[in-house]
C-alpha cells in the first residue's frame, strides 16, 4: 500500500572563487644551503539553492537554502643546512595561518542557520642530522609543533571545540649493513589530532 509520495525539484546556483600565490627562495652561501617557501590562498564560494517538495501531489514545501564560505590560508618554511662531521646538519622553522568563515541561511527557518568562523596557527621548528659511521648511518630528528585553534558561533567563543597543542617530535633512524642485506631501525612519534566534530559534546 502506497503510504506517501514526494517529488523534489531543486535548482541550485554556485560561485567558486579562488586565488593562489607561491614564492621560492634558494642560495648557497660558502657550505651553507638555505631553502625557503610561502603560499597564499584565498577561497571564496557562494551556493544558493531552491527546492520545491511535492507530497502526495497536494502538499508544496518551498525551501531556501544559503551557504557562503571565505577562507584564506599563509604557510612559510626557512630550512636550512650545513656539513657536520661525519654528516650533515639541518634546521627549519614552519609557520601556518588559517581563517574560515562558514555561513548558512534559511530564510523560512525551516533549518537552523549557522555562522562558524574557525582561526588556527600553526608554529613548528625542527633540527636533524645525519651521520656515517663506517658502514652505520645513524639519522636523529626532533620537531617542536605549538597548535592554536580558535571556534566560533555566531560570534561566540566556544571553549569546548578551541584547542591548543604543544608537541614535542623525536625520531631516529639506524641503517646498518648485514652481509649482502641492509638492516633499517626506526622509532618516531607521532600524534593523531581530533576533528571539530568530535570536539563537540553533541
Amino acid at each position: 500500500i502506497l503510504n506517501e509520495s514526494s517529488l523534489i525539484d531543486q535548482n541550485s546556483n554556485t560561485h567558486l572563487t579562488s586565488h593562489t600565490v607561491d614564492g621560492y627562495y634558494t642560495a648557497i652561501f660558502g657550505k651553507w644551503t638555505f631553502d625557503a617557501a610561502f603560499d597564499l590562498l584565498w577561497k571564496y564560494s557562494d551556493d544558493d539553492i531552491l527546492s520545491h517538495e511535492l507530497i502526495n501531489n497536494t502538499d508544496k514545501l518551498s525551501l531556501n537554502t544559503e551557504s557562503n564560505v571565505d577562507s584564506r590560508m599563509f604557510a612559510a618554511e626557512a630550512h636550512a643546512s650545513h656539513p657536520w662531521l661525519k654528516g650533515n646538519f639541518s634546521f627549519g622553522a614552519e609557520y601556518i595561518d588559517s581563517r574560515r568563515n562558514d555561513d548558512f541561511f534559511n530564510p523560512e527557518h525551516l533549518l537552523n542557520d549557522n555562522q562558524l568562523v574557525l582561526d588556527e596557527r600553526n608554529a613548528g621548528i625542527y633540527a636533524q642530522t645525519a651521520q656515517r659511521l663506517g658502514k652505520v648511518t645513524l639519522q636523529l630528528g626532533l620537531r617542536y609543533e605549538h597548535i592554536e585553534s580558535r571556534y566560533h558561533e555566531f560570534g561566540k567563543f566556544i571553549p569546548e571545540q578551541s584547542k591548543t597543542y604543544n608537541k614535542v617530535l623525536p625520531s631516529a633512524t639506524l641503517v646498518l649493513p648485514i652481509g649482502k642485506n641492509m638492516l633499517q631501525l626506526s622509532y618516531s612519534r607521532k600524534y593523531k589530532r581530533p576533528l571539530y566534530s568530535q570536539l563537540s559534546s553533541s
